[in-house]
């Protein structure tokens, strides 16, 4: 069990409270021994287990396959055979609730001008509290990070790589050490720890001081001003005033006001939709989708999925696409080139309308686009 992170063990742990609560229902042991002889029976049992996670309280298709993978790898941890080798129906009914289930709604991306938003309703020279939340908004949205990275965990026994503290971030001046960071032009931000980062080794990441409202330098400088004390040790970075840890809930609040005064839903949008915004905001910069992958910290192309295009994105692609050639390429190997004779007629290749290609060297001949599928050639006068 120790190769996986104490949050999947915690959720593994959860989920399979339900299966056992299922079986002792039905007076059936939890540990299921599944060979090619019972594998029918077994497999009905899942089936049903299924319909019943989906029935009488509907959940996602996630949850579904979340509570199976808690039964798989409970079996597998304790040496027993791995339940799911003979039940190929089970695969299959997770399909099918897919597609009843239907696909989930992407979630929309912070975007600038809602970052500007937040910005001109905070009161971060005044109020600690604003200050605080502002460098919440931007760390994650800059950083590309989860919210499992950003804020403290809310669980009864935090993991320890989890949330910003004070000491994982570290200001420069022309590359050297800053303890000012009103003075810095540079911060570093040190990642601990993410469910993507398995050998938790953790990710350096930097950004420079920008002459601009948005600047994550800037409003990092702003909670050290009230807070010194938070930048010496492992205290918590992202806390109100208080010391109260800021909760996701208090982060969707501010983020949902913002796309509400855009015309967008709240619903649309989460603490998640900083990543996807920063995701989607350097796409839009670079155009690199491996500098997206390493930003991010992502294992794989799932990122894409995170990506939402801008509208200038869109510009100049109908013109390229109206001028690509188009022509195929041909081998010529073992081939005779055909030979073009006066008033004799030819396929013409794709973008040659109105043209004239001038033949070898050797040849008296030219031909002449007259329309756009015929080539016509015509003696080409000799010059004396």
């Amino acid at each position: 069990m120790s190769r996986l992170a104490g949050t999947t063990r915690r959720c593994y742990d959860n989920q399979w409270g339900w299966w056992a609560f299922f079986c002792r229902a039905k007076n059936l042991d939890r540990l299921r021994s599944v060979c090619r002889d019972n594998a029918r029976e077994e497999e009905d049992l899942f089936l049903e287990y299924i319909v019943r996670c989906s029935a009488n309280v509907p959940q996602a298709l996630g949850i579904v396959k979340l509570r199976i993978a808690a039964i798989r790898n409970r079996h597998v941890s304790l040496g027993l055979p791995d339940p799911l080798t003979f039940m190929p129906r089970v695969s299959l009914a997770l399909e099918g609730y897919k597609r009843m289930y239907g696909a989930k709604e992407r979630r929309r991306p912070v975007t600038v001008s809602m970052l500007k938003w937040i910005r001109v309703g905070l009161q971060r020279a005044t109020q600690p509290d604003h200050a605080v939340l502002w460098a919440a908004i931007l760390l994650g949205f800059f950083f590309l990070l989860k919210v499992s990275e950003l804020l403290p965990p809310e669980a009864s026994s935090p993991p320890p790589n989890r949330g910003i503290r004070g000491c994982d971030l570290e200001g420069r001046l022309d590359g050297l050490p800053c303890s000012d960071f009103s003075a810095a032009d540079e911060l570093i931000l040190t990642t601990r720890g993410s469910k993507t980062d398995k050998r938790n080794r953790g990710e350096v990441k930097n950004h420079f001081r920008l002459k601009d409202d948005l600047c994550v330098v800037a409003a990092v400088a702003q909670v050290q001003k009230p807070f010194p004390e938070r930048f010496q040790g492992e205290e918590w970075l992202l806390a109100w005033a208080d010391n109260r840890p800021i909760r996701r809930l208090e982060l969707q609040r501010e983020i949902a006001r913002a796309a509400e005064a855009h015309g967008g839903a709240a619903h649309h949008l989460g603490s998640h939709s900083l990543r996807f915004g920063g995701a989607s905001a350097l796409w839009a910069a670079f155009r690199e989708s491996g500098l997206v992958k390493r930003w991010g910290r992502w294992a794989s192309d799932c990122f894409h999925g995170y990506l939402w295009h801008s509208r200038e994105s869109s510009r100049g692609i109908t013109a390229a696409m109206t001028t690509a050639d188009l022509t195929p390429v041909k081998s010529m190997r073992g081939k005779t080139p055909p030979t073009v004779r006066p008033g004799q007629c030819h396929v013409s290749p794709l973008g040659l309308v109105g043209r004239e290609v001038t033949l070898p060297l050797y040849s008296r001949a030219s031909l002449v686009v007259v329309s756009g599928h015929h080539l016509k050639a015509r003696e080409e006068a000799s010059i004396s």
